[in-house]
């Protein structure tokens, strides 16, 4: 799995968004706005110029926070699925 290119994460005030943006232009879809927590701002970050997958944001997960396994899993493919659903990755 993969980002798809042109969203990017940017902050606002004390939120953090993820929105598509054409280079030198700026945002260019304000319905495709998705609001991330500092988890998921990680992760997504995380996750730049990388193949991933549902083990990958485990992993993740598991090295930045103390949580066990079936949890991480648990949260990686909820994570996943909104991240699908938005338009996010392929």
């Amino acid at each position: 799995m993969q980002k798809i290119a042109g969203f990017e994460l940017r902050q606002l005030s004390d939120n953090l968004y993820v929105l598509e943006v054409v280079p030198g232009k700026g945002p260019i879809n304000f319905n495709q706005i998705v609001t991330f927590n500092s988890t998921t701002a990680y992760l997504w970050k995380s996750l730049t110029n990388i193949d991933f997958d549902e083990y990958t944001i485990m992993d993740l997960l598991m090295t930045k926070y103390d949580v066990m396994a079936e949890q991480a899993l648990t949260d990686s493919l909820e994570i996943l699925r909104q991240w699908k659903a938005a338009g996010l990755v392929k």
